[in-house]
């Protein structure tokens, strides 16, 4: 009966090793079968974040790059900001200089013009001062005074200091403003029978691509200089020559230019029977501000380029207003009466700015209610209704302005500064960035807008499954007689079974342990997927 008990338990063994044996076959197909769609999509994933990788390593380094560009530029602005502010305090030295100075250029003037002599008569003054048009050795022609200068080759001087010489002699270099100054001034450039002269500098310079004259007009008869404008270049003069454009480092003769002192003497100090009355302004024209204005009114009305021409003709300008004060006192001289639509001030549009007749800008918009330059179109004063913009070419009455003889003329120098305010900028370490569509901020051209995004960075390595096997011995304790092979094969089944059940038990912890792997990965592919 025993020896029967241990051969069912044996079969019994027999029969389990084979049901161990077919599920652990099982289980690893299930596994193998279970894996390979598995590291197919392990292995997507992985090229993916690599793609993802590079793509954020580029995306960095472009970064970096602006982040450098962006450094440059501020330490440029911040630069030209010193060099303003630099170029700010030497101009308000400068001011600050011209106002000790003024008396005594004043004096200078008097003295160039009208130099003292010895006295002689009946009275028998100490000294008399004897006015002339123009200061000793210079030219005299129309209403202005010419000094030609051709030192010898050695001394000649490039355009800009032939500029600070003339300056220094209370002129300019020449402007030209009609035919009749021009050939003038060609006469005047006179060829040397040595060949050392090769032009006089005048007052004609390229800015931003166009010839522009120093008083900041820009050159009308393009014929009188056939050459194209080009940054760094300057003019000169030369007697039987065309005007020729040459570089403004080149060294020269030079032309300087002021205002003769003749024509005016007779028409602010006219004579009479009982010598000559001097007036603030001439008849007709009312005195404020130290300027005199003189106002047109209907039916002889004009174009505003008519009404700047007649202007000139008088010695004068189209008036400039640089001042509210001067701006209330132009409103009320322009009288709204029948058939006046406005009075033509001097200001036009020009390249899409304000510009007065002198060349500078308008600083208060305000004064023109903000309305947009438009070529073509120059601005009217009436009282009661302020300042508009009217084409050009309309007929309107005009005023004229020109400096009163009873004060000193004053030089003005408006400083525009800009403040610009620092902005902090800090730069962090990025990690990734992204780019996102512009908004649009009233500019011509498009800017690069980019946020930051921070991710934070897990490192993922490959899944490692350590499959420990354990030797389990068990010790038979087997009371009853067995014979010794039937006995071996006996403990062999039960040891296999034993394996066959770890193994069993092992694969299924691996089975879940890779379900549980693969949806872990799968929910940090969609952390990534971004």
């Amino acid at each position: 009966p025993s020896s029967d008990k241990e051969a069912k338990r044996c079969c019994l063994y027999q029969k389990l090793v084979y049901c161990f044996g077919s599920l652990c076959v099982i289980l690893v197909v299930a596994i193998i079968g279970r894996d390979k769609p598995e590291l197919k999509q392990l292995k997507d994933k992985q090229i993916f974040l690599l793609d993802e990788i590079y793509n954020m390593t580029n995306l960095n380094n472009k970064f970096n790059i602006q982040v450098q560009n962006l450094t440059a530029e501020i330490s440029q602005v911040q630069k030209n900001n010193h060099d303003l502010e630099t170029k700010m305090k030497t101009l308000g030295e400068e001011i600050k200089t011209c106002k000790k100075q003024k008396p005594n250029q004043a004096l200078h003037i008097i003295d160039e013009y009208c130099p003292k002599e010895n006295g002689s008569g009946m009275f028998r003054f100490p000294y008399v001062r004897l006015c002339r048009s123009c200061p000793k050795g210079w030219i005299h022609s129309q209403s202005s005074c010419y000094a030609v200068n051709n030192p010898e080759p050695k001394n000649q001087k490039t355009w800009e200091d032939a500029r600070e010489d003339c300056r220094g002699k209370s002129s300019n270099l020449t402007v030209i403003g009609n035919q009749e100054e021009k050939t003038f001034v060609d006469d005047s450039s006179w060829k040397d029978n040595k060949g050392k002269m090769k032009g006089f500098w005048i007052g004609l310079s390229v800015e931003g691509r166009k010839w522009k004259w120093i008083d900041g007009n820009d050159l009308t008869n393009q014929a009188w200089i056939p050459q194209p404008a080009t940054d760094g270049q300057c003019v000169t003069s030369l007697q039987e020559r065309e005007w020729k454009s040459v570089n403004c480092s080149e060294r020269n003769g030079w032309i300087c230019e002021k205002k003769a002192l003749s024509w005016s003497i007779d028409e602010y100090c006219p004579k009479t029977n009982n010598g000559r009355s001097c007036t603030s302004c001439q008849n007709g024209w009312n005195y404020n501000l130290s300027s005199c204005y003189a106002y047109v009114d209907p039916p002889n009305q004009k174009t505003w380029e008519g009404a700047l021409e007649e202007c000139r003709s008088k010695k004068s300008d189209l008036t400039v207003v640089y001042d509210q004060a001067e701006k209330d006192y132009v409103n009320t001289i322009s009288h709204d009466s029948s058939g006046i639509n406005g009075y033509w001030i001097g200001l036009k549009a020009v390249e899409g700015k304000w510009k007065w007749t002198d060349g500078s800008d308008l600083t208060n918009q305000i004064w023109i209610q903000q309305q947009i330059a438009i070529d073509g179109y120059c601005v009217t004063s009436l009282k009661g209704r302020g300042w508009n913009t009217v084409i050009c070419s309309d007929k309107n009455a005009w005023i004229c302005e020109k400096k009163a003889l009873s004060s000193t003329s004053q030089i003005e120098i408006n400083i525009k500064a800009v403040n610009m305010a620092e902005e902090e900028v800090s730069y962090v370490s990025v990690v990734v960035k992204t780019k996102k569509k512009p908004q649009s901020r009233g500019k011509n051209e498009e800017e690069t807008v980019y946020d930051e995004v921070k991710v934070n960075k897990e490192a993922v390595g490959d899944a490692e499954v350590e499959n420990q096997n354990e030797s389990v011995q068990q010790t038979l304790d087997t009371k009853g007689f067995l014979p010794d092979k039937a006995a071996e094969r006996c403990r062999r089944y039960q040891q296999l079974c034993c394996c066959f059940g770890t193994l069993c038990v092992i694969l299924v912890l691996s089975v879940i342990g890779i379900c549980v792997y693969c949806k872990y990965t799968k929910l940090k592919g969609h952390e990534y997927n971004f």
